[in-house]
């Protein structure tokens, strides 16, 4: 049996490798010995670990579905060539809704809507102990990774 957060795309197990089966190959696998595993330092890692890849996912999941589809759709707008104060109004409101719309596009388009992603590269992750402790992790390409302590 195997720890699997799918979101996060992060394992725990305290078994063989072997024994996992086909791995995502964006996952990361963490192996622990059984004592390791009882470890309050290690279900704080574990909570760490899962909590960040688990909010990253979800704020490039969030761009993404902002990127796709959260602009503001072209309204139909019946009898507009009418003149009255309603359809005077109505114009009036589109107006106003077009130049917000450009206004907020503007603004989005330099930053995306989760906020700036955390680089992992420079940031790197953190691992055990309160804010501002612990252990910092910086991870490039690994095949296979492996933590003793």
């Amino acid at each position: 049996m195997a720890l699997n957060w799918e979101e996060a795309r992060v394992i725990v197990t305290c078994r063989d490798l072997r024994e996992l089966g086909e791995v995502a190959s964006d996952a990361i696998v963490v192996t622990l010995t059984p004592d390791e595993a009882r470890q309050p330092e290690s279900a704080e890692a574990v909570r760490n670990l899962v909590l960040d890849r688990t909010i990253e996912r979800r704020r490039q999941t969030l761009n993404e579905v902002y990127e796709l589809g959260t602009s503001l759709p072209e309204p139909t707008f019946e009898d507009e060539d009418r003149d009255d104060d309603a359809t005077a109004a109505e114009r009036e409101l589109l107006k106003s809704l077009l130049e917000l719309e450009a206004e907020r596009g503007e603004r989005d388009d330099e930053e995306g809507w989760a906020g700036p992603a955390l680089d992992p590269v420079e940031h790197g992750l953190m691992l055990g102990g309160a804010a501002g402790s612990g252990v910092r992790i910086f991870i490039g390409r690994v095949e296979e990774l492996v933590v003793n302590n």
